[in-house]
């Protein structure tokens, strides 16, 4: 990156607005022009919001379903997924399904912070990122469902992420006073978990908190997705064989 693109980014940041990488594209941040509805894996369920909320979707909006097909140990065979949506022409409170992590560990840039390193052979590697609620990730929420800069935000539901190499996963509200509160802990982390978990009860997240995402990985020699494969030098990728530590949060108004 050269000092000139390196002063548009953080120009940009300072702004609010999503920075370009030296090859043009735009960081993705689930908003914009694009916004993140849902997920689904197997073995999980389908997600139902929390009642007087949702996503809107407006007249001419086209949806993309992004589906990761294994044909490594059957024949390729047409395609039976289907996708069901339950709808209302109007909800009390818009909401907006946030995914954040830490922009250093997806670009590499250093202007963002370090980039994810999973060494080959470490069975335990622990990164953690505090997410700032003041932030560009969560400013994007706020903006899509029409809250100024420092509005609170109400968390309903979150999620976690990572390949096959995760081994625990939790994510906190930070305080602005530095209150640690848990949203999420899997001790023991299994792909098949990685859906949506409403809270118990809604958490506030105010300005000045921020969101702790945290993830463990072992990539050992023992624990390699391919049996008997050497353990890599691991970073993010949307590769089984890459890894990613990723939250999501569904998010409205405080109310």
């Amino acid at each position: 990156m050269t000092p000139e693109q390196l002063a548009a980014a953080l120009s940009a940041l300072s702004r609010g607005e999503v920075p370009t990488l030296p090859d043009g594209k735009e960081i993705d941040l689930g908003g914009g022009s694009s916004r993140w509805l849902g997920a689904w894996v197997p073995g999980t369920d389908g997600d139902t919001f929390p009642a007087g909320t949702g996503l809107a979707i407006q007249p001419g909006e086209v949806l993309i379903v992004q589906i990761h097909y294994n044909t490594s140990s059957v024949s390729p065979t047409a395609d039976q997924s289907q996708v069901v949506f339950d709808v209302a022409p109007t909800v009390a409170h818009a909401a907006f399904v946030l995914p954040f992590t830490d922009l250093g560990w997806v670009t590499g840039l250093s202007l963002l912070g370090p980039a994810m390193e999973i060494p080959a052979g470490d069975p335990s590697v622990t990164l953690s990122s505090d997410v700032d609620v003041d932030g560009l990730m969560f400013g994007r929420a706020r903006s899509a469902i029409g809250l100024a800069p420092g509005e609170p935000l109400r968390l309903h539901a979150v999620g976690q992420h990572m390949h096959q190499l995760g081994t625990s996963g939790r994510i906190e509200k930070v305080s602005s006073a530095g209150e640690e509160t848990c949203l999420l802990s899997l001790p023991h982390w299994d792909f098949h978990w990685q859906g949506a978990y409403t809270l118990a009860r809604p958490v506030d997240l105010a300005s000045g908190d921020a969101v702790r995402i945290s993830c463990t990985w072992d990539n050992s020699a023992e624990n390699q997705t391919t049996p008997g494969a050497e353990p890599r030098d691991v970073a993010w990728g949307e590769g089984t064989g890459d890894e990613m530590c990723l939250g999501t949060a569904f998010l409205t108004a405080a109310y």
